[in-house]
């Protein structure tokens, strides 16, 4: 896939506009062009960027439905410089746990012909302004393989793999043939990349294939140089022990029990899996597969696999009280490999099915207004009292892009979102707005301009419950979330939903915001909220002068 260059022509800062409320912030939205120049590790909103440069020629005549973005699943740099039948290694986002005087420095790195990915822990050390990376000290996707006399760890058979069951029961299962659900074992059995939906018998072997056996690489299915897909955009999170700041009934106990869990790193790649791997020897000690993706996996097995997103978005992990109990749990987005997010109970990985396992998954058949998740999803506490319990922990998720699309479950307002989804939902129970989820929706404000609401900022009080949060569309809004009161909650300073503040270039064109708002205090009275934006050069690729 080839992306069209861009640079920027201009920059315009220092916006500012006044906000009422009781501590003063700076809600500084990022311009696009600075995640390329300065090289942070959001490779998947640079790619996005990129094409959006293009759709910003879109006609002026208004559509009743805003372009959708193209996804890539491959990194922009290998997708600017290597085509389809080269082979070349490109990096993900790289994760750096500061120490003195070794760090670690956790790397994912992949091929670009085939997908085929590696995980590895570096040491990493400091020496005054010298900064120096070793030799890995393992390598997962190595691990997972095997070879040279070198059995894979753990074997295929072995590997703790889970889903979700498909069906009302919301119950964490085995990824195993007799553990799915019918419909579940009818898509594995589905013949990929025909043009009418026919069986081909092949369902229970393409999941020994997902699961790392390698036996029928070259036929029926195709040949891999590692069992571990690619991961591109999915961020890596380590959770050791939980946070000691967080303050409960009860935490001081589950506090001194996390110091005894195995340290873990997550990651999503595109073999389909969010894998929990031993920060210390790299040896897998789980993966989830989302049952979202369930329809979509028997393409990886396909000699004519054509790489694409799975589990490539980002994800966090924090602590929250479930029903009374604390619990570290991880929520994660799918980015390109589907319009959602779900939520896992990591609190000990080496228990995860006997645990929480997963707590939920949501996507657009349980809301239309969810897209493609490519915002940083938060956990965080807010006041409902809808019942008497007082503040909840929600998994705080951008309804992200595309959400508009013709896939069967459509947006059609094309409206912007933000979810605030309940970590504590009822195992099996339905999604049910103003119950266990809430949705505040921004409105679009031009239609030929691609739409989509980024991951916000959250301001919370000296309780820790949110009170404001501030997030920046696609088409230049800046808006405020007023989460003062209880349900239901408004959107921007005034009555209505309009933004806090439009970035515009001097031409009066909209400039799309898509960095997370960043929050800063200050002394005096109000909000004053600046914003920087880009405008892009649309054409062939060039050097910037």
């Amino acid at each position: 896939m080839t992306w069209t260059d861009f640079r920027t022509t201009g920059l315009c800062t220092g916006h500012v506009a006044a906000v009422d409320a009781a501590e003063a912030v700076v809600a500084v939205a990022a311009a696009a062009t600075v995640i390329l120049r300065r090289l942070l590790p959001l490779p998947l909103l640079s790619a996005l960027l990129v094409t959006l440069a293009s759709t910003l020629l879109w006609s002026a005549s208004c559509r009743a439905t805003p372009p959708t973005i193209p996804l890539s699943a491959e990194p922009l740099a290998a997708s600017c410089t290597a085509s389809s039948s080269q082979r070349s290694a490109a990096s993900g986002t790289p994760l750096l746990l500061p120490a003195s005087p070794t760090a670690a420095l956790f790397q994912a790195s992949f091929d670009t012909a085939d997908g085929s990915g590696h995980f590895d822990l570096y040491p990493f050390s400091v020496d005054g302004a010298q900064a120096a990376a070793g030799l890995p000290l393992w390598d997962a996707g190595s691990l997972l393989s095997g070879g040279a006399g070198q059995p894979p760890r753990p074997l295929p058979a072995a590997r703790q793999l889970y889903t979700l069951r498909s069906d009302a029961s919301g119950l964490t299962i085995p990824f195993l043939w007799p553990a799915l659900t019918d419909a579940q074992r009818a898509l594995l059995d589905m013949a990929p990349f025909t043009s009418h939906r026919q069986a081909d018998g092949l369902g229970a072997q393409r999941l020994a294939f997902l699961r790392g056996d390698r036996g029928e690489e070259g036929a029926p299915f195709r040949r891999r140089t590692s069992v571990l897909g690619d991961s591109v955009h999915a961020t890596p999170v380590y959770v050791g022990a939980a946070s000691a700041v967080v303050e409960g009934d009860g935490y001081a106990a589950f506090y001194a029990r996390s110091l005894r869990r195995r340290a873990a790193v997550y990651l999503g790649a595109n073999d389909g899996m969010l894998h929990a791997f031993d920060a210390a020897d790299g040896s897998e000690i789980f993966a989830y597969i989302p049952a979202l993706l369930m329809a979509a996996l028997n393409q990886l097995t396909s000699p004519a696999y054509v790489h694409r997103a799975y589990v490539d978005g980002p994800a966090s992990a924090a602590e929250a009280r479930l029903n009374g109990a604390w619990k570290t749990v991880l929520v994660a987005g799918l980015g390109g490999g589907a319009q959602g997010v779900f939520a896992l109970d990591v609190s000990d990985p080496q228990q995860f099915a006997t645990g929480g396992g997963a707590l939920w998954e949501f996507g657009d058949a349980d809301d239309a207004d969810i897209g493609n998740v490519v915002g940083l999803p938060q956990i965080a506490r807010f006041d409902v009292d809808t019942d008497g319990g007082g503040a909840r922990y929600f998994a705080v998720v951008p309804g992200g892009l595309n959400s508009y699309a013709a896939d069967g479950h459509r947006n059609a307002a094309a409206n912007g979102a933000l979810f605030l989804l309940a970590l504590d939902k009822a195992r099996g129970a339905p999604w049910q707005l103003n119950v266990n989820y809430y949705r505040l929706l921004t409105p679009l404000s031009d239609a030929a301009l691609p739409n989509g609401l980024g991951a916000p900022a959250l301001v919370a009080g000296v309780d820790g419950v949110v009170r404001y949060a501030y997030a920046g569309d696609l088409q230049g809004n800046l808006w405020r979330f007023d989460f003062s009161g209880r349900p239901p909650w408004r959107v921007g300073p005034g009555a209505g939903p309009a933004p806090l503040f439009v970035a515009r270039d001097a031409g009066g064109v909209r400039q799309p915001i898509t960095q997370q708002p960043r929050v800063v205090y200050a002394s005096g009275g109000g909000y004053p909220a600046t914003s920087e934006c880009a405008e892009f050069y649309r054409g062939t690729p060039t050097q910037k002068p």
